[in-house]
């Protein structure tokens, strides 16, 4: 989808040859855009300059080669973001048991003995020295299991969990600004 928008493109498997063939079969006179032999524009490069020469020079079937490398890439995003989205949620369930974990453990009285606390830390999640009346805790301790729970997954699924989550807080992200 481009900006919330899914391109329909029927005839992206079909080559010129072919769409040539066919209007040659059914009386068609062929139509072409005048730009498309415009070589400033980097799609016609590629189209007009290198796509020969690596049919030439390394393999005389590389736009078959590109077409199906292209499916199974498309296919392989979907199955990736999916998995990436089930992280996220994951790793968003921990950050809340967590949150909920230290709020629960801030609102127990503590025993005492002989008049003093026991234990001591902070608490789940919490900074070292730092207490619980900090109010910092609960954030703290969301973010360290949410960062437990993507740190346990592959770095692919990572890099895609961490795009979703800064798309979802309305930042613009790409794969290339996470690393």
């Amino acid at each position: 989808a481009a900006g919330g928008c899914w391109l329909v493109r029927p005839m992206l498997g079909i080559t010129r040859v072919q769409t040539a063939e066919f209007c040659a079969a059914v009386g068609l006179k062929v139509w072409e855009d005048a730009s498309n032999s415009d070589n400033t524009f980097r799609r016609n490069r590629i189209r007009n300059e290198l796509l020969p020469f690596l049919r030439t020079h390394f393999n005389p079937r590389v736009d078959e080669a590109l077409a199906r490398t292209a499916e199974v890439l498309r296919d392989e995003e979907v199955l990736l973001e999916a998995a990436a989205g089930r992280l996220l949620r994951r790793a968003c369930v921990a950050a809340q048991q967590r949150v909920n974990a230290a709020r629960d453990a801030a609102a127990t009285p503590r025993s005492r003995k002989g008049g003093k606390h026991s234990g001591g830390g902070g608490g789940v999640g919490a900074a070292p020295g730092r207490g619980r009346g900090s109010g910092g805790d609960s954030k703290e301790a969301a973010v360290v299991a949410c960062a437990e729970t993507l740190a346990a997954a592959p770095a692919a699924l990572q890099r895609r969990a961490l795009r979703q989550l800064m798309m979802r807080a309305g930042a613009e992200a790409t794969h290339g600004d996470i690393t």
